[in-house]
C-alpha cells in the first residue's frame, strides 16, 4: 500500500497508519512534492518521516517522489556577465518509488502474493457465504408465497447445493 504524504505526519495519518499496520498491510511512505524542499532539507524530511512511521514501516520505506512535473528557475549568466532568469520545466521522478518497490517484490513477492491469494479467497468465501443465504431467503419466500390463500399441504423442504451456510441457516 503506498501512503502519501506532503510533509511530516498530521496526528490522524499516524492513526491512519497505525489502524493499516495493524491490518497487517505491506506499507510504503511516499514523500510527495519533494521538489518543495532543497537536498538537505528532503533528506532531514525523510529521515524525520521514517522516524515517525517507525514500527509500523520500515525506514527504507520511505521514499521521496515528484508526481507532477515542476518548474523552476534557473539563472542563466550572460556572456557580458548580466543574469537572466528562466523558467526551466522539471520532469516527474518516481524512480525512487519504483526502485523500492522492485527492491521489495524481488524480497518478498512470494509472500506477498500469497497474502494477497489469502486475502482474495477470504472475498470469495464472504460472497458465496452471501449468495447462498440470498438463495436460501429467496426460495423460502417463494415457498411461502406460493401457500396464501390455499390451506397449507404438506411442508416442502427446500435444497440448495452449497456447502457453505451462514450459522443461522445451517441451524435450522
Amino acid at each position: 500500500m503506498l501512503f502519501v504524504v506532503d510533509g511530516p505526519l498530521k496526528s490522524y495519518e499516524s492513526e491512519l497508519l497505525e489502524a493499516l499496520a495493524a491490518m497487517e498491510k505491506r506499507i510504503v511512505v511516499c514523500l510527495n512534492k519533494e521538489d518543495w524542499y532543497d537536498a538537505e532539507q528532503r533528506d532531514e524530511l525523510v529521515r524525520q518521516l521514517g522516524e515517525q512511521v517507525t514500527p509500523a514501516v520500515t525506514k527504507a520505506d520511505v521514499v521521496a517522489v515528484r508526481s507532477r512535473p515542476t518548474n523552476r528557475r534557473r539563472v542563466h549568466v550572460l556572456s557580458d556577465g548580466r543574469e537572466q532568469d528562466e523558467e526551466v520545466e522539471v520532469e516527474p521522478d518516481v524512480s525512487p518509488l519504483a526502485r523500492r518497490m522492485m527492491a521489495i517484490v524481488a524480497r518478498d513477492g512470494r509472500e506477498l502474493l500469497l497474502a494477497n491469494l489469502l486475502l482474495q479467497s477470504r472475498g470469495l468465501v464472504d460472497e458465496a457465504k452471501s449468495e447462498c443465504s440470498l438463495r436460501w431467503m429467496s426460495g423460502r419466500m417463494r415457498s411461502s408465497a406460493s401457500t396464501c390463500g390455499r390451506p397449507a399441504g404438506p411442508r416442502r423442504s427446500i435444497h440448495f447445493r452449497c456447502s457453505i451456510w451462514p450459522a443461522e441457516v445451517r441451524s435450522r
